[in-house]
């Protein structure tokens, strides 16, 4: 009998680690952002929290495995099946409607030496989500064929995304970002 009860501690250690890793698979992952391609809604070096069993909405950063690449990525889902997507000197137009909103701000990013830059940034709203972008970048104009997606990052000029790659299929996204873990602190 008392070999029976000092089992318990250690089955239940085996089932709580069990349970973590399905979690950690299937639901809930950290993620750690490699580029800069985000900025300056998320920096190089941040950790982010992806639920894997999200359904991405137009706006939503997410993860996403582009081809070739050996790990995912983050960037915003702008495109889905059937909606037009046109980037050009005017900034971002989603089914021929204008994301900026106007507004300029400044930003404060990190460079070289850990000194805070003010740069300027535009504002976008689609869906829900309101953020900063950095640039234009190189224009497209893409209308995702059903199953497909179109997403950018934040940081036009510093992202490799569907302007490289086209539409990408639906099933190359893995999840929606929740929130930021941990913040890169090498310059904090």
């Amino acid at each position: 009998m008392s070999a029976t009860r000092s089992r318990w501690p250690a089955l239940l250690l085996v089932g709580v680690a069990l349970v973590v890793i399905g979690v950690r698979r299937n639901l809930l992952a950290p993620v750690r952002l490699a580029t800069a391609g985000m900025q300056p809604t998320y920096a190089a070096g941040d950790v982010l929290l992806v639920w894997k069993a999200g359904q991405p909405v137009l706006g939503d950063v997410v993860l996403v495995r582009m081809p070739g690449e050996p790990a995912p990525t983050i960037k915003r889902l702008v495109g889905t099946a059937g909606v037009s997507v046109v980037l050009d000197a005017g900034g971002l137009h989603v089914d021929d409607r204008p994301l900026r909103t106007g507004e300029q701000t400044t930003v404060s990013v990190f460079r070289s030496g850990c000194v805070p830059v003010g740069l300027p940034a535009n504002t976008e709203v689609l869906g829900s989500q309101r953020y900063a972008t950095f640039g234009d970048g190189a224009p497209i104009a893409l209308t995702p064929p059903t199953g497909h997606v179109v997403v950018l990052g934040d940081n036009r000029g510093q992202s490799s995304d569907s302007r490289q790659w086209g539409a990408l299929p639906d099933n190359a996204l893995e999840g929606v970002v929740i929130g930021r873990v941990w913040r890169n602190s090498d310059c904090d």
